[in-house]
């Protein structure tokens, strides 16, 4: 019997990120696992992981929205919704925000393993002030708010 690789011939959608890489490597406090199609993203083994409610989130708002060119994600968390939006989005960009550092570190990685640098910015929120002028700093962020810088 002829062993196959996908059901019926099925594959995967969705295209084939670059993948681990001599400067990309999962730490024995981390997993890397599997979102959306070949997408995958780095989560501390024992800590926040992803969940239902933010597949939910990201299909809900690529539905509605399927023609985005720019979004924003505030509170992004380890980036799961906004990876799987990049995913449904190939020609979108995304500016994300989070508060913790952790999170952000590893929403970085899945960010360059995933092969999504060039369109995909990812701030920590101390690197801001308060203000919200502040946080339209980021080009792509301009372009949510439609204003000018200054």
């Amino acid at each position: 019997m002829k062993s196959e690789s996908h059901f019926k011939g099925w594959t995967k959608p969705g295209p084939i990120p670059p993948g681990l890489g001599d400067s990309l490597a999962v730490n024995a406090d981390e997993t890397l696992d599997a979102i959306s199609g070949y997408f995958r993203l780095f989560q501390l083994r024992d800590g926040h992981r992803f969940s239902t409610d933010d597949i939910l989130t990201a299909w809900y708002g690529t539905s509605w929205c399927p023609t985005v060119r720019t979004a924003l994600d505030l509170g992004s968390g380890i980036g799961t919704v906004g990876m799987i939006c990049a995913w449904r989005l190939p020609g979108a960009r995304f500016v994300t925000v989070e508060a913790q550092a952790d999170s952000v570190a590893l929403a970085r990685k899945s960010a360059l393993y995933n092969g999504l640098t060039d369109r995909y910015e990812i701030f920590v929120i101390r690197e801001f002030s308060v203000s919200t002028k502040s946080l339209i700093s980021s080009p792509a962020a301009r372009r949510i708010f439609r204003q000018k810088p200054g």
